[in-house]
């Protein structure tokens, strides 16, 4: 049985998916090519995507310690001015300022953890 949408449906659906969050697969591109113009290898680009993916997976799950690097790095995004920055890293570093501390025995690191909040928050 065939089902038909009206034009109010459509309209629905088209600004449900224009108002979603992109996922990392989305917005890794933009964030390996500022990783690449920084001068990173291709093996460290690499590490780099398998660090933010450990960490979104982590929060996903609901770990302890991704939760509450997440709560923190929220909350420093909330008092930085990073949406004027031009580029994650810079924003990044910005952060690292609020004095965040680095994760310990995680399979992801400080700064994968910022980029994906960072990425999260401007997209």
């Amino acid at each position: 049985m065939r089902v038909a949408l009206d034009r109010d449906a459509i309209a629905r659906l088209i600004e449900r998916v224009q108002n979603r969050s992109k996922n990392l697969v989305e917005w890794w591109s933009s964030v390996s090519d500022e990783l690449a113009a920084e001068g990173m290898k291709a093996l460290q680009i690499q590490r780099n995507k398998n660090m933010c993916m450990a960490y979104a997976d982590a929060r996903r799950a609901g770990g302890r310690t991704a939760a509450k690097l997440s709560a923190a790095i929220r909350d420093a995004i909330g008092k930085t001015a990073v949406s004027d920055m031009g580029s994650v890293l810079e924003a990044a570093v910005a952060l690292k300022a609020h004095g965040l501390s680095e994760p310990v025995s995680e399979l992801y690191d400080l700064q994968s953890a910022m980029i994906v909040e960072l990425m999260e928050t401007m997209t």
